[in-house]
This record gives C-alpha cells, structure tokens and sequence, in this order.
C-alpha cells in the first residue's frame, strides 16, 4: 500500500462506511490539495467544510460522523494547540473508561488474548516471571491473578508519576493471592537497564501491551528509540514475548496523508464507541476526552512531542523478525471490515513452539 492521500483513500474507502459521505470526500480533496503544496486552495476547501458541518443534518444512524468530523476538524484547524505526555491522567477519566473498557472490546479484547497467550504457553510451567511494559493500574492482570495458581514474578513497569506511583501502590495493597511476588518499577522504559532486574530462571514472558506505539521510532531518537529498545528487551532472551498494538500508521507519513490514515481509523472507532454505548452518558466524553485528545496530538505534532505514534502490524513483524523472534499467535479485533487491534505472541526462533490454543 503507498503512503499518499490516493493510494490511502483507494485502500480504505470501501470498508469505511462514513467515507462515503461528502464530507469524508472533502476532507480527502483537501489533503490532496495539502501533498501539493496548495495551501491557499486547500483553506478554500477547509471553509466550505466548517460551513456544512454546521448545517448538515445527519440521520440518526450515523449520528456520529457529526461528532466525528466536529471533533476531526477542531484538530486539523488547531494544530498549534498542542497536547502532549501521557494524555490519560486525569482523574475524570476513570470512571469513563472503565466504562469503555468493560462495554468495548478494544483495550479488554488485547488483554485477554495476551492472557491467553500466556496461559497457553506457561501451562507446563511451576513459576513465570512477567516484565509487564506500561503497568497503568494493572488492569490486565487482575482476574489473569485470581484464576493462576502457579508462582508468578510480575515486574511493573510505567513512568515515574505520582499518579503511577499511587496506582502502584493500591495494586500492591488490593492483591490477595500469596504465590504472586509484585515489583514495580517507575522508569521509561527506554532508560531501563533489563539485565539489571530482579529475575530469575522461570520461564520469562515480556508483555507490551498498547504501550510501544508511544516510544519515538529510531529516525527520532537514534538512542532510546523503538527498535534500539526492541533490541534491549531481546537481549533478555525471552521465552515468550506480546505485543498488542492498534494496527495503524501514524508514525511516518506525510501531513496530508496522516489526515487520511486518521480520519480511516478513528471514524471505525467512533462507529463501533456508538454501537456498544449509544445510549450511555459516558460516550461523548470517551470520544471527546479519550479518542480526540489522541486525534489532537497526532494531527497537532509532526516532531517528537507527539506521543501516540501507532504502526500497522506488518512494521512490527519487520522489526521483530529483526531480532530472530517468529510468531506464534496473532488474532485480530476487526470492525466491520476495517482492522483496529492485533495481539501477537512471539518467541525466539531457537525455542519455538507453536501451541495448539
């Protein structure tokens, strides 16, 4: 697939239901008129969308394109509005999200094929350890903890933040089961020095879910960037290695391109946040507070303040083919025809066993 405004359209434009509205094909003419240096035009263009935005009347089925391209729009006018860092901290976004993450099987669909994965390939095993890369509140383990009997060592590790600390230490306080041992570690991930951490010689899993796509690519940071902490973690050796990430591209195009390749992935999100909560009073400060602060940080940062830098799955099965790892598992979370998440299990070609799940 090519990395411009065409050959992106072409390769999303029928499993997209919302790019077949007028206001979809206007903002594709305005990226183009972008790739081609044509600003004065593509202003012209962006006018006449403001104006039909605000007096188009949209069914009631596809009501959220209207919240969509409101929220779209905002973010491609006020690029120097910039919101960077880590962007869910605040507090009014708990409750919200444990919404979104018990009605929405985005974030619950990654981690549970990740605990699959996990429980299939340590089925054998007395004790594991688990280096886990963006801890949060440690949401993923928590049920996984509850139902495994064998020994687990699980190595936390997010920033440092008193909100992470906190988090930490609630995880800490609420966990019951006595044959699990809990460190935590608030550090970038990309100044940590893996072989200096508290391991052992259980079977080792690493597990980085939704959490890569957040650290710069290489061409950005040539010391601690994506593919240099890759390498790190392989350096670890580990037995079993997950990846959970969006599949889509927002780390390398074009301006004009990145609109096209966000407005294909986030309109399919928008759909599928109004088909699981059309009715509850949670969902427009999901889409406003969650998804379109993601939205204005990828349209609002073309440099390395950016902080949400997805890649489509075939980038990271390059660059961990790189490290001599093979995969073992991927499943998929689709919307309708439009790929969104993908959960992967890895393992160094020298041990690898593909397990029947």
């Amino acid at each position: 697939m090519g990395n411009n405004v065409s050959s992106i359209w072409e390769n999303e434009r029928k499993r997209i239901l919302g790019f077949t509205h007028s206001i979809s094909s206007l903002i594709k003419e305005y990226a183009i008129l972008l790739e081609l240096g044509k600003e004065k035009e593509a202003r012209v263009i962006m006018y006449h969308i403001e104006v039909l935005i605000k007096s188009i009347r949209i069914s009631d089925e596809v009501e959220y394109l209207k919240r969509f391209f409101e929220i779209f729009i905002d973010a491609i006018n006020k690029k120097n509005h910039n919101e960077t860092g880590n962007l869910y901290l605040e507090d009014k976004m708990l409750h919200a999200f444990d919404t979104f993450y018990h009605s929405v099987p985005f974030v619950k669909f990654g981690h549970d094929a990740a605990n699959s994965f996990i429980n299939a390939y340590t089925i054998h095993e007395p004790e594991i350890t688990i280096i886990d890369i963006g801890f949060g509140s440690g949401l993923q383990w928590k049920g996984f903890l509850e139902k495994n009997p064998k020994k687990i060592n699980l190595i936390a590790i997010d920033l440092p933040t008193e909100n992470n600390l906190k988090k930490s230490e609630e995880f800490l306080q609420n966990l019951k089961q006595p044959n699990v041992n809990f460190t935590s570690i608030l550090k970038k991930v990309e100044e940590l020095d893996f072989l200096n951490l508290p391991l052992n010689s259980s079977f080792l899993v690493i597990n980085a879910s939704f959490s890569l796509h957040h650290i710069l690519p290489d061409e950005l940071d040539s010391r601690s960037g994506r593919q240099k902490l890759l390498r790190e973690i392989s350096k670890l050796k580990p037995d079993l290695f997950i990846l959970v990430e969006p599949d889509s591209n927002h780390s390398n195009l074009s301006p004009a391109a990145t609109i096209i390749e966000v407005m294909a992935h986030y309109m399919s999100v928008f759909h599928a946040l109004d088909y699981f909560l059309k009715e509850n009073e949670n969902l427009m400060i999901i889409e406003k507070e969650f998804f379109g602060r993601e939205i204005r940080n990828i349209l609002g940062n073309f440099d390395s303040s950016r902080y949400e830098r997805h890649e489509r799955y075939e980038q990271w099965i390059l660059r961990l083919k790189e490290l001599n790892l093979r995969e073992v598992e991927k499943v998929s979370y689709t919307w309708k025809t439009k790929p969104l998440i993908v959960a992967s299990a890895w393992q160094p070609i020298a041990s690898f066993k593909k397990i029947p799940l």
